[in-house]
């Protein structure tokens, strides 16, 4: 059984590049949030979109029966229809806008290189 210690300058490198692989990954969780941020901000706006299309939707109901009511071309309920499918597609539209600005929270670069230090530190302890 020999005994062999490490070389300092072996030691001195690893600890350099785990302090590096340190910074590297506090960068890009740094600019994953900043992004996530943005994103945030995004979908807030498109939700916002999104639930006044849904409001609008009941005034636009109540005006066009009442103008259809008085207009006598158009039966109310294919009015009301009209209004209430315009309104349900807009409201998709910016719902489904903000979903997938959400994507974008989930920090999957980050992860992904966490992982890939694991496994690598996994890889290289094992005798």
């Amino acid at each position: 059984m020999s005994s062999e210690t490490p070389s300092v300058g072996s030691i001195g490198q690893v600890c350099h590049a785990t302090k590096e692989s340190a910074v590297a990954v506090k960068r890009l969780a740094a600019s994953e949030l900043e992004l996530a941020g943005a994103a945030m901000m995004r979908a807030a706006l498109l939700a916002t979109l999104a639930t006044a299309c849904a409001a609008s939707a009941a005034i636009m109901l109540m005006i066009l029966l009442v103008a259809l009511l008085i207009w006598a071309g158009l039966t109310w309920p294919a009015a009301a229809g009209v209004a209430t499918v315009i309104s349900l597609v807009s409201a998709w539209f910016f719902a489904t806008r903000a979903r997938s600005m959400l994507r974008h929270c989930g920090m999957s670069a980050t992860r992904r290189q966490l992982m890939a230090m694991m496994a690598f530190n996994a890889e290289t302890s094992t005798p």
